[in-house]
């Protein structure tokens, strides 16, 4: 047949993936991962220049962090994994991409957490309450940021804080609470 060419290692696919293409996955070699989610809320100034930056697709470090230096004014926290009584159960993220007739594809985020909220502690009034010490007229426009990191413990027993490059910090819309 003229044009094939001889599989070399009985692969026909040697030459389509180079070498170190790959990166290798950071929870590799933990035998156990859990994660910490925090909510959080931004000035205007602060959440404009994040979403800014993050549009311009800039990988800066700091993207990542909420305690980055990219947050210059206030940041409060809503609500943390273990660390405010408004507690985390589940968090689903889900990403979609559909057919749009000017850039042939779009992508779009839609996301779901569950939360429990013991002794009367009320989601709803936190971030009413953080929008008023921040300035914020209309929360629902603003974006609040969710990070999620990873922790994790070796075969060894040596508990890792944070799994190296795991860290990620989104900016989201919160639409709609039941």
């Amino acid at each position: 047949m003229a044009g094939y060419k001889q599989p070399i290692n009985g692969s026909e696919w040697w030459n389509v993936i180079e070498k170190d293409a790959f990166k290798e996955n950071p929870v590799h070699g933990y035998e156990r991962i859990s994660y910490d989610v925090s909510l959080h809320l931004a000035n205007t100034r602060d959440a404009q220049a994040w979403m800014k930056a993050e549009r311009k697709l800039e990988n800066h470090p700091e993207m990542n962090s909420i305690n980055s230096p990219m947050f210059k004014g206030d940041v409060i926290c809503i609500m943390e994994s273990a660390s405010t009584q408004t507690t985390l159960t589940n968090l689903w993220i889900e990403g979609i991409v559909s057919p749009t007739k000017s850039q042939d594809t779009g992508f779009s985020t839609r996301w779901k957490m569950d939360i429990v909220q013991p002794l009367g502690v009320s989601l709803i009034e936190n971030i009413y309450k953080a929008a008023a010490v921040l300035g914020i007229h209309n929360h629902y426009n603003h974006p609040f940021f969710l990070q999620v990191l990873l922790k994790g413990r070796k075969a060894n027993g040596e508990i890792e804080t944070e799994i190296p490059g795991t860290r990620r910090l989104y900016g989201v819309y919160i639409k709609n609470i039941i």
